[in-house]
């Protein structure tokens, strides 16, 4: 059964006291039900959810999305005025060169904006996990002087459309543990995040608005305490 460390997400076995990675001190849920005998237990964590489309969630994606758009308008904006300011207050940087890379670099955060609120968009899409691929890749953000890696996780969904999906994580192995080649999968397109048809072997579940891992027991996000899909 999956269990992952509540501090960095890496996957534990069901009695880990302390996560063999960061070292962080585990829960230990002694009460949980044997999922692999109780049909009952586990037939009540089969299914689709119902609550995405709960006026409480349905409320929360439209706030996601009012705040998105605040914030590509905020940065639209503080560019050319920064970038401005700077031009009138430094003698090294001429006021017409300043104007230019701020409203250039403006327009760029515009225009991803616009791409990342469009994804936001009501409605879901159902598939299945494919495969799941991890490889390492040389970090060049940091100093040239120390050689650093990075891993990059990445699980491949094909809708039922056809449609191919490739679902990418940099140094987080959360949810490349959390589901597995075959598990079906839907796409929740209003919080961009993905649901498993198949919970009942699961002792956590992440919650699908704030992304907070909570016990599956739970009905509401310990962290945004909105209703957790399942």
């Amino acid at each position: 059964m999956n269990k992952f460390c509540t501090q960095c997400g890496s996957a534990q076995s069901a009695d880990a006291r302390f996560c063999p990675n960061c070292g962080a001190a585990q829960e230990i849920n002694t009460t949980q039900p044997n999922v692999g005998t109780n049909q009952a237990y586990r037939q009540q964590y089969i299914g689709w959810t119902s609550h995405h489309l709960d006026p409480v969630v349905i409320q929360r994606a439209e706030k996601n999305k009012k705040n998105a758009w605040a914030f590509t308008i905020f940065l639209t904006a503080a560019f050319p005025l920064g970038f401005g300011l700077a031009g009138i207050l430094m003698e090294d940087m001429p006021l017409e060169e300043a104007l230019l890379i701020g409203i250039g670099l403006g327009l760029l955060m515009l225009l991803i904006g616009i791409i990342r609120i469009s994804r936001m968009k009501a409605g879901i899409w159902e598939g299945t996990v494919t495969d799941k691929r991890q490889k390492q890749k040389m970090d060049h953000s940091q100093s040239d002087d120390v050689v650093r890696h990075k891993t990059i996780y990445t699980i491949y969904v094909t809708e039922n459309s056809g449609k191919k999906h490739k679902l990418k994580y940099t140094d987080n192995a959360a949810m490349y543990n959390y589901f597995n080649i075959g598990d079906k999968i839907r796409c929740h397109l209003s919080f961009g995040t993905y649901e498993k048809f198949d919970k009942s072997r699961d002792r956590e579940i992440f919650c699908n608005i704030c992304g907070t891992l909570n016990d599956i027991s739970q009905d509401v996000c310990k962290s945004c305490r909105l209703p957790l899909f399942k």
